[in-house]
């Protein structure tokens, strides 16, 4: 019980982080109420004995407080099950829309299953078959992590190994001299032996979420130092772009900034003209644009772009396209597809579109995460102040070569 009690409190605190929506105050109740229940745990005033069910095992005998919790818990469960449905509905990201119904299934099946241990608490004594479906949970979880990019799938295993280290030190220990050392224990403090282990488990798992996050911390930073130092050198370079004036030399240093930091294999920038055509203004490490040099306004690249306004990932499009979403998204992925691209990231100056980066694959091998794509929008949106500059610098120079070209000419046919 002590395990279980935990699971709906943490998983509404997974929920709350997942769908970006904390609330401070609630989940501080929240795991209010899982702490007092497990205070109660060690009491008879949540379960007073137990009993023989299906000639196989203990069930609890409980108290009306411990129903009272039951349904607080299963209120919670289906609470964040409201969110997600309601996240998932939405939601515009395709990907961000994969996870949620991934999770939300799984989620469904798990406690579905997980449920059934119940009824024999509330005297109907039916075998929890449901519970063999739990494992279901983690199976499809691990599908979403490793297909949808649901978590960094290094740092999910990597949490996981801390996570399970350091609370098995916390329980493990505390059982191991429990055991071993019972007659000690007994000669020591007589019937009061148990309360030895019990103690050090409490002060264990008080200094457990400590000692967890201050490892997973240390881990996490070496694992995502290589992200975090390209996201970082992306962002501080962001600020010197505004400071040059030349269109030409600005749109280079984009996209070698690009394919330096982030490790792309080729970025183009592709900038609006006086038609409204997007024309290609700058290429790194690219051979595949040498012959397509021009988007017009009507393609459906640079529509997609215009009415989504967001970055548009290959990997999002190829789902949409198995499921059989708007007719439209075949040819556009044949499109970036023949251009080797995984990302598109529009350039916006307001309602406009100004331009737009095709970024190819990581040489890694890795997918774009969720914080690749954030830093590529902010990085966007500096880019597009720097480029709008740029160019009124540029049509102001070529207007004042004008107005010099036409007084010369004047002065010219006075004499």
């Amino acid at each position: 019980h002590l395990g279980v009690i935990m699971i709906p409190v943490a998983f509404y605190h997974f929920v709350m982080v997942f769908i970006v929506e904390y609330r401070p105050k609630r989940l501080a109740l929240v795991y209010g109420s899982g702490l007092f229940s497990w205070i109660l745990v060690f009491t008879p005033y949540l379960i007073k004995g137990v009993r023989w069910v299906f000639n196989e095992f203990w069930w609890p005998d409980v108290s009306i407080i411990y129903k009272v919790f039951f349904f607080f818990f299963l209120g919670l469960t289906i609470f964040n099950h409201y969110h997600l449905w309601m996240f998932m509905k939405r939601t515009t990201q395709v990907i961000k829309k994969r996870q949620v119904q991934w999770f939300f299934l799984a989620t469904i099946i798990g406690y579905s299953g997980g449920l059934m241990c119940y009824l024999p608490t509330f005297d109907i004594d039916i075998y929890p078959w449901g519970n063999f479906t739990v494992p279901l949970y983690p199976i499809i979880m691990t599908y979403a992590i490793l297909r949808y990019r649901l978590m960094n799938v290094d740092v999910a295993v990597t949490r996981g190994v801390i996570f399970l280290f350091t609370y098995g030190v916390a329980i493990g220990v505390p059982f191991f001299i429990g055991h071993h050392y019972e007659a000690q224990w007994q000669d020591l403090l007589s019937g009061w032996w148990w309360a030895a282990p019990v103690g050090l488990m409490a002060l264990l798992a008080s200094l457990a979420p400590s000692v967890y996050l201050w490892i997973e911390k240390g881990t996490e930073a070496r694992l995502l130092k290589d992200q975090r130092r390209y996201q970082g050198t992306l962002l501080r370079s962001s600020v010197a772009m505004t400071r040059i004036r030349d269109l030409s030399k600005l749109s280079s240093f984009l996209v070698h900034l690009l394919t330096r930091s982030a490790r792309i294999t080729h970025a183009s920038l592709f900038l609006s003209d006086k038609k409204d055509d997007y024309q290609l203004k700058a290429g790194r490490q690219q051979t595949i644009f040498s012959s397509f040099r021009r988007f017009s306004s009507d393609t459906i690249l640079v529509q997609w772009l215009k009415h989504q306004q967001r970055p548009l990932v290959l990997d999002e499009l190829k789902l949409d396209e198995v499921a059989g979403k708007e007719s439209f998204l075949g040819s556009l992925l044949k499109e970036l597809k023949a251009q080797s691209c995984d990302v598109v990231v529009p350039i916006f100056i307001e309602k406009k579109l100004l331009g737009f980066l095709i970024l190819g694959p990581k040489r890694s091998k890795q997918p774009y995460s969720s914080s690749d794509l954030e830093v590529f929008v902010t990085l966007a949106n500096q880019a597009a102040l720097a480029i709008e500059n740029a160019m009124v610098f540029e049509q102001l120079v070529k207007t004042q070569a004008e107005v010099v070209r036409q007084e010369t000419r004047a002065t010219t046919d006075a004499l």
